[in-house]
């Protein structure tokens, strides 16, 4: 066998002996490192003294202020360039040599009581002027209350203005009924609705035809497909643009204009997130869908500086390819969070009903999910009501399995349900079964993305990095929740 592109022996595989690391990419495909999974053309650049894409550089995008030295090399400030390890201390106020002491070599002692009327002054006006700061922030949050809804309060949910409420009542097999609500200061008692009439025939049309784009999906992911694939995105667009044409009255259309979209829907056999109105509404908004449910949660903020993440792959033991999936996330998360990896055995019932008590910030689920089950373990079922017992913190929750006997999946409402009624975060769910190298990309970049945006705005982030006319893994995931809540409790609306 050769790196030549080329089957040279006829067993069906082409350069096999020049993968080593399984990445995907030959030494002679533009791999200058075949030992290691994280380096190949195109990879995500860590911060890891690696050239992790191939394009002669290393570590290019953690060295902003061009010193050379980079974060994990041990630059302490880099958008200073007369900061980093071994620099000459400078009398400037700052740490310019890296080694946690401020101007060390410059210090004089400090005469007691030798200040001048000017700088008096100066620094009182400057106490005046934080203390009205302080008493303007505390009468601002006495007067205004933000809180959407049935979502749980939480610190991070300061910029309400800047997101909108579709609600698509389902009321009988023909008729529909529209209402939007765009969260203000102001609450109106009485609502706008319009009613809406689809035929029966559409709806299964439209709702058939995303289905079977989504069994080419699945098929093209099968190295022994059978059947051709052509630009699938195209075929959603369509259906997207029927959808939304009939849902959304055109007074309502002109009036989506806000970043955070959040969907009220009880027809969860249309992927509404899939509308299309000169884009697709998962790649133009920051939006998640809303369950309604009698019980009540609460958001618990987590002080953890080091988050935590909690990988559980394959516990049936019935889809391999989800094992190469956590395997991929499992190193890219670790620069990032404390992960804890479950595979298989690993990942019997008690195991898992431990780790759920433990306060994960992240939770990654990769296998099959049986329809009905709440989530299989190893050897086992873990019920609802056993997650209910054990869950502790509000992670983010993302389950990426569907049940091997269907393509799509309208059992991922319950799940999330489940978790989100128990405090947790958000809930992303897949609708089709899609363990790939794609699916574990998409879901690195949305967690990366979670450590300095909103969950909503991460998820589209990574959507829309990930777009494809031919590969529609980015279409595949749905997101339950508040998309304004962040990872850290901060308020990060870009």
């Amino acid at each position: 066998e050769l790196c030549d592109r080329k089957d040279n022996d006829c067993d069906g595989l082409i350069d096999e002996d020049f993968d080593k690391d399984g990445d995907g990419y030959t030494t002679c495909g533009g791999d200058y490192n075949d030992n290691d999974a994280s380096i190949y053309p195109g990879a995500i650049e860590l911060c890891d003294r690696k050239d992790n894409d191939c394009d002669g550089l290393i570590d290019e995008d953690f060295d902003k202020d061009g010193d050379g030295y980079t974060t994990c090399g041990g630059d302490c400030n880099d958008n200073d360039v007369n900061v980093y390890p071994g620099a000459t201390e400078q009398d400037d106020g700052k740490d310019n040599n890296c080694n946690g002491l401020i101007d060390e070599n410059h210090s004089e002692p400090a005469a007691l009581f030798d200040v001048s009327p000017e700088t008096f002054q100066r620094s009182f006006l400057v106490m005046g002027g934080v203390l009205a700061f302080v008493f303007l922030i505390f009468f601002l949050r006495r007067m205004i209350k933000h809180n959407v809804p049935e979502f749980p309060k939480t610190p991070s949910r300061d910029n309400t203005e800047d997101l909108v409420i579709l609600s698509l009542e389902k009321r009988t097999e023909t008729e529909y009924r529209a209402s939007l609500e765009s969260l203000h200061r102001t609450i109106y008692p009485v609502g706008s609705t319009r009613p809406i009439e689809i035929s029966p025939k559409v709806r299964s049309e439209i709702i058939s035809r995303i289905e079977y784009t989504a069994r080419l999906v699945t098929n093209y992911s099968n190295p022994e497909r059978s059947v051709s694939l052509e630009k699938p995105a195209e075929e959603l667009k369509k259906m997207g643009t029927v959808i939304y044409k009939n849902f959304v009255p055109r007074d309502f259309a002109t009036k989506l204009v806000h970043h955070y979209l959040v969907l009220e829907v009880e027809d969860v056999r249309i992927p509404w997130e899939l509308m299309y109105s000169d884009e697709f509404f998962a790649l133009k908004y920051a939006i998640s869908r809303r369950i309604k449910s009698d019980k009540t949660s609460e958001i618990q903020k987590s002080k953890r500086i080091k988050k935590k993440a909690l990988i559980i792959a394959d516990p049936t033991g019935t889809t391999p390819e989800a094992i190469t999936e956590c395997d991929y996330l499992k190193k890219i998360l670790e620069h990032y969070f404390s992960v804890t990896y479950l595979r298989a055995e690993k990942a019997g019932k008690v195991d898992v009903m431990y780790h759920l008590s433990q306060g994960y910030d992240i939770i990654h689920y990769a296998g099959e999910l049986k329809g009905e089950s709440c989530l299989p373990v190893y050897g086992d079922v873990l019920s609802c009501g056993e997650i209910e017992k054990n869950l502790e913190g509000s992670p983010v929750i993302f389950i990426n399995g569907c049940g091997s006997a269907k393509t799509f999946s309208y059992d991922i409402e319950g799940l999330a349900k489940v978790f989100l009624q128990k405090g947790a975060l958000s809930f992303i769910g897949s609708l089709w079964r899609i363990h790939d190298r794609k699916a574990a990309e998409i879901a690195a970049d949305f967690y990366r993305n979670c450590l300095y945006y909103s969950v909503g705005e991460s998820l589209r982030l990574s959507r829309k990095k990930n777009y494809s006319s031919e590969d529609v893994t980015w279409a595949a995931f749905v997101m339950y929740g508040d998309p304004t809540l962040d990872l850290h409790g901060r308020n990060q609306f870009r």
